[in-house]
């Protein structure tokens, strides 16, 4: 049997000159906290030990996978791809520019084809499919700004499709002051 020097050991308690109050010594607070896990000495119910074998086993699974991770990526070959198999060439700022002044026009004459329709329901059909097939386009840097205003000119003409005159007005005068001024779409974008 344990010897102790006081009464307070035997109890599983000590005293905390800090505090100046009997606290539980770590020894004691070992056993209480084993016991509220196992239960007492005697009183081990399979459900307590049930518990306890999930949580190992839970705690095992979780350090395999952690360490079956790191071990995979570890070993992981890494494979160089030459950088012309990750992305196809991109086309040269030349290229853009040559491939935007051939396809806007086309775009807009189908614009003024179905402008001149008689339906209203056909004309807004061609001022929002004319939108989105500018919309579509790779724009090169030196025509952003451009196919910016040709967009917001398209919007408004399809507002003013819709209903409102005054937008239809500025549309259509945005449209044909763009127009003017690139002699490539000399000819289109007028109704």
């Amino acid at each position: 049997m344990p010897r102790f020097k006081n009464k307070s050991e035997r109890e599983g308690k000590a005293f905390s000159p800090r505090r100046g109050r009997e606290e539980k010594a770590p020894r004691a607070l070992l056993v209480e906290g084993t016991t509220q896990v196992l239960g007492k000495k005697g009183d081990v119910s399979p459900h307590k030990i049930a518990r306890v074998f999930c949580y190992a086993f839970a705690t095992f699974l979780v350090a395999f996978g952690l360490l079956r991770y790191a071990v995979e990526r570890a070993t992981a070959p890494t494979v160089a791809v030459p950088a012309a198999e990750i992305s196809a060439p991109s086309p040269t700022s030349d290229e853009l520019k040559q491939a935007y002044e051939a396809k806007v026009p086309d775009i807009l004459k189908r614009l003024n084809d179905g402008l001149s329709a008689p339906a209203s329901a056909d004309r807004f059909a061609a001022v929002t499919k004319t939108r989105q097939d500018l919309l579509a386009l790779t724009v090169p840097l030196v025509y952003k700004d451009f196919h910016l205003s040709l967009v917001i000119a398209l919007s408004k003409i399809e507002s003013g499709e819709r209903g409102d005159q005054q937008k239809l007005k500025d549309g259509l005068a945005a449209l044909q002051s763009m127009t003017a001024a690139y002699p490539w779409l000399a000819g289109y974008g007028h109704p």
